[in-house]
């Protein structure tokens, strides 16, 4: 799970589209006590994920946003592919440089989006990669995904369901 910090009392949680249901329920147990809501986007936003070495040369083609001084795991928001207000995170979770774009689910919205992130990689190569890919380039980086190589049963600390 990836928390930004929207604001002083705001917060968008990222988190793992297969925990979501869990995920969701237990942020919603642990924090009725607080005077706070918890509202469920995860439908209202399609994140686009574009990693890789040359992931910042392809995202400043389609913002005017200067992405250089954007921390790894900070974010900021600005116009990509001209759409304003886009929440721009640098969290590079497959271990290489990246950024994750935020923009409306609907499919005219995301269909163009995807487009225009496609032609703005084509001179670098870029290519469409699913979660195999990901998966691989994560697990080489040692960045361990929920469901997959921890769980409620295995962690890092005990070896259970390791190799030794």
């Amino acid at each position: 799970m990836i928390v930004h910090r929207l604001g002083e009392d705001d917060f968008l949680l990222v988190i793992n589209a297969g925990t979501r249901e869990k995920d969701i329920d237990w942020v919603r147990q642990n924090t009725k006590e607080f005077d706070c809501v918890v509202e469920e986007l995860s439908d209202a936003y399609t994140q686009l994920a574009i990693q890789g070495p040359r992931a910042a040369e392809v995202m400043q083609k389609l913002t005017d946003v200067k992405l250089a001084p954007i921390k790894n795991y900070w974010f900021t928001h600005g116009a990509v592919c001209g759409l304003k207000n886009v929440l721009i995170a640098r969290t590079g979770y497959t271990g290489e440089d990246g950024f994750e774009i935020y923009v409306p689910s609907d499919q005219a919205t995301s269909e163009q989006v995807w487009g225009k992130v496609m032609e703005a990689g084509r001179e670098f190569g870029i290519l469409p990669c699913g979660l195999g890919a990901r998966n691989t380039l994560r697990l080489e980086a040692k960045m361990a995904l929920y469901e997959h190589e921890i769980s409620d049963k295995i962690n890092v600390g005990s070896g259970i369901g390791s190799p030794l």
